[in-house]
């Protein structure tokens, strides 16, 4: 009995038979549906990436769901109308003035250019930028520009910082002068409603043309040929006005050179000896010099030679 019932396909006592797992099923019946395809089918990447059904059917079911939303059909090439037709199915706007900048506002003290950000925006649209990528990138373009701008700035008050003490050591007393006359010069050349875009011009190097030494320097040597004509035309305005310390140094020079004036500079008899120390005191005083014989004494009666560091006394 035992034998028959084991020929007839009945476990016999103690066994007990496996089933076959799930998952191997579907994986067996995949691959038998695979099978059933053509040899280029089956043979395909987006075939061969699947290994059950569950994964195929999820990934075809997706697919289904996004036909027709936007964007999922790339325009034709060299197709206008179509690239036109592509952009604002992305959801650009109609125009590019249609974009929405929300909150954006210009950074406090940046010069900005309303034409040249117009143009920025032009360009955006023309690339079929969206309402959500626009905005981002004019605001990070502002604040680069921001940075660049506060960077020349503070560049341009370096350069001032150093032109004014180039020239404040270069010109001693005669600076606040000097550089009145050049400002003249500046507004009798280019018009005095011109005199500050010229001055604010800035030269490659950020820095501004009014704090150029160069240029600073061509207007006080343009001043003097404008104070000669002033003089040629009124004889009576030929005042002495401020020395540089060189021109100090070299009228003292002269002076020194002059033989009657050496003789009332050098004899406390003289009878012009204390107009000679007073000359030289002011001489001294441009160049900078301390310790005047007139803060001293004039006429101790001490002979003295001439000194190059303060009047002789």
């Amino acid at each position: 009995m035992s034998e028959a019932m084991s020929a007839g396909g009945i476990p016999e006592v103690g066994q007990i038979e496996q089933p076959e797992p799930t998952g191997a099923v579907q994986n067996n019946s995949f691959q038998t549906l695979v099978g059933t395809l053509d040899p280029s089918l089956a043979a395909n990447p987006n075939i061969q990436r699947h290994s059950d059904m569950d994964s195929m059917a999820k990934e075809y079911v997706n697919l289904v769901s996004k036909i027709g939303e936007k964007g999922l059909i790339p325009p034709k090439r060299g197709d206008e109308a179509d690239r036109e037709r592509f952009y604002n199915e992305l959801g650009r706007p109609a125009s590019p003035g249609e974009y929405n900048f929300g909150d954006f506002s210009i950074p406090e003290g940046l010069p900005w250019d309303d034409n040249v950000g117009m143009q920025l925006v032009k360009e955006m649209w023309d690339q079929g930028l969206t309402q959500d990528q626009v905005p981002p990138l004019v605001q990070k373009y502002a604040e680069m520009q921001q940075g660049a701008w506060q960077q020349r700035e503070q560049a341009a008050v370096q350069a001032n910082q150093q032109t004014v003490s180039n020239l404040q050591q270069e010109l001693g007393s005669a600076y606040t002068e000097r550089m009145n006359m050049a400002h003249r010069a500046v507004t009798e050349y280019f018009g005095s409603e011109n005199v500050d875009n010229i001055l604010s011009t800035r030269l490659e190097n950020g820095v501004q043309l009014g704090d150029w030494m160069p240029f600073v320097k061509a207007m006080m040597s343009a001043s003097g040929s404008l104070r000669e004509d002033e003089l040629h035309m009124d004889p009576t305005k030929a005042t002495m006005g401020a020395k540089t310390p060189e021109e100090a140094d070299r009228e003292m020079q002269e002076l020194m050179a002059d033989n009657d004036f050496r003789e009332s500079y050098l004899d406390p008899q003289h009878p012009n000896h204390k107009i000679a120390l007073l000359k030289m005191d002011e001489l001294y005083a441009y160049k900078g010099d301390k310790g005047s014989v007139s803060q001293i004494g004039v006429g101790s009666g001490i002979n003295v030679g001439v000194t190059t560091q303060g009047n002789p006394g």
